[in-house]
């Protein structure tokens, strides 16, 4: 095996991530022998060329190898999903857009519905900031170099003006920029945070990003004997099937006597006593910063940078957390991630 990999290493040649089946041949015997015979190959070329590709497997009928299937255009459309970008802290006007979102929900009544409340305010207002000022970083290095493509060709057969060449001045310094802005986005989806931005180029990233994409999504579920398809229906599926197995205690039959078994007492009491705003703040400071600890898609780096903002806020929930365990009052069930994500926030 090492040696076939290093092979594939010297032909620049990397497997494609099979979906659905682990392996592909069966020795259709009773004692059955599965293995993995069957495999894709792709350069990252092609890879490049088509960018949605997907593979997997139909079921083998006469054969003892199963089929495997390429679909060149799959469709990975998962509705828009909030994810909170690295380089919005930098941002000019992003202090004032997340104070602006968070202070727009009143905080009073349930601290932990205010506190949701908040988050989706916020995540909707960010949005907004983002499309509004910063906008797809993609489309403008695109028009960039189309500008200054036809500038450099107008400048074979003529002398530019002043003002054509201040523009393209002006846009080869934009477009540095927005080429870092596009290295950060792509290292961000790639989850190699152990890379840094200028270890490796801007389409190993994406390429990585891909891949994660093709090895993540669920094409379909099965439902009572009846398969679905489409984002829609499998997040219904799944929302349906969890909150269906989320439940409340029963009473028990039998109860222990702890006071009765005589076991050693320890004073316990400080784990009891309210949380402290400084040791809140180190704990939040120190989760990783490009990392999503939910499904909403904020991540560390948001709570590090916008603590003094909503500190307040997340304190309330949590001494309330302290004060009434696990018994919550006017909680409804907590929202599953593929909600979250079908509703565009999370």
């Amino acid at each position: 095996m090492g040696r076939f990999r290093a092979k594939l290493n010297r032909l620049e040649l990397k497997e494609m991530y099979l979906n659905g089946r682990k392996f592909t041949w069966s020795n259709e015997r009773e004692n059955v022998t599965v293995e993995k015979i069957d495999h894709v190959f792709m350069t990252s070329d092609w890879e490049d060329l088509y960018p949605a590709s997907f593979l997997s497997a139909v079921g083998s009928v006469i054969s003892d190898h199963c089929p495997l299937l390429m679909d060149l255009h799959a469709d990975f459309h998962m509705g828009r999903r909030f994810r909170f970008e690295s380089f919005w802290p930098k941002a000019e006007g992003f202090m004032d857009t997340v104070a602006l979102a968070w202070n727009s929900v009143p905080s009073f009544g349930n601290p932990f519905v205010v506190l949701d409340a908040k988050l989706r305010a916020t995540a909707k207002r960010l949005q907004t900031w983002s499309d509004r000022w910063i906008g797809n970083v993609k489309l403008q290095i695109t028009i960039a170099l189309e500008v200054i493509l036809r500038l450099d060709v107008a400048s074979d057969s003529r002398q530019l003006s002043r003002g054509e060449q201040d523009l393209r001045r002006i846009l080869k310094r934009k477009l540095l920029g927005l080429c870092s802005l596009e290295r950060t986005i792509a290292r961000q989806r790639s989850r190699l945070l152990y890379l840094k931005e200028g270890d490796v180029t801007t389409k190993f990233f994406f390429r990585h990003a891909r891949q994660r994409q093709r090895r993540n999504i669920i094409t379909s579920i099965k439902k009572e004997g009846e398969y679905l398809t489409g984002h829609e229906s499998i997040a219904a599926a799944v929302d349906e099937y969890y909150e269906s197995i989320f439940g409340s205690a029963s009473e028990r039959a039998y109860t222990i006597n702890l006071d009765a078994l005589d076991l050693p007492r320890l004073e316990l009491s400080h784990l009891e006593r309210p949380f402290m705003e400084d040791e809140v703040e180190k704990i939040v400071k120190g989760m990783p910063l490009d990392k999503a600890p939910g499904p909403d898609g904020f991540t560390g780096r948001f709570y590090a940078s916008c603590w003094h903002i909503i500190k307040t806020d997340f304190m309330r929930a949590m001494n309330a957390f302290l004060s009434w365990g696990h018994a919550w009052p006017g909680i409804d069930k907590p929202s599953l991630g593929c909600s979250a994500a079908k509703n565009g926030w999370g």
